[in-house]
This record gives C-alpha cells, structure tokens and sequence, in this order.
C-alpha cells in the first residue's frame, strides 16, 4: 500500500517536473518566435506597426484561448460509445484475416 503511494506520487513528481520545463521551454521558444517576428516585420514595416502587429496576434490568442477556457464542457457531447466486439465474432474475423492472407501468398507463387 505505502510502496503503491510512494509509486503515484514519484510519478505525480516526474510529470509535474517534465510539465514545468516543457513549459519553460515553450516560453524561451515563444520569446525566440517573438523577436524573429519583430526582426521580420521590421524589414516591411515601421517599429510601431511591427510592435502592432506582434501585440495583435498575442491579444488575438489570449482571447481564442479565454473563449476556449469560459466554454462549458457540458456544449461538446460526447462521442457515441462503439458497441463490444463478441469474443466468437472477433476471433472469427481474425481467423478468417489469416486465411485471406495466406490464399493470397499462395495465389503469388
């Protein structure tokens, strides 16, 4: 009981850890993105509408991703449940895959 605990909660520590520098490192990537954006837009624009522009898409994000935070999750209905496979169909099915192949490779030769 006290090693299965010990268990969940080194493997709670390992996700939690590869989440926060995953998350670190979106952060370094997203700065990165940001600058090669501004030195982008500078050659086509003047620093203020580079600036705009930059500030546009990230208003445009966090607004995409406010919506997606306020939206209930009762609006997305799940997917219909595909019905069980009987044991005798699937295997049937199976044994039958199997014959298929081995009358092509006999229909090869």
């Amino acid at each position: 009981m006290l090693s299965d605990l010990k268990h969940k909660a080194t493997r709670t520590a390992r996700k939690a850890a590869l989440s926060f520098v995953a998350l670190m490192a979106l952060c370094v990537g997203a700065g990165f993105l940001t600058v090669a954006a501004w030195l982008f837009l500078q050659v086509h624009y003047a620093p203020q509408g580079a600036a705009l522009i930059i500030a546009l898409v990230y208003f445009g994000l966090a607004a995409i991703l406010f919506a997606i935070a306020a939206s209930k999750p009762e609006d997305i209905a799940p997917a219909p449940a595909a019905p069980a496979a009987k044991g005798p169909d699937l295997a049937q099915a199976f044994a039958f895959g199997i014959e298929a192949a081995a009358a092509m490779r006999r229909a090869r030769r």
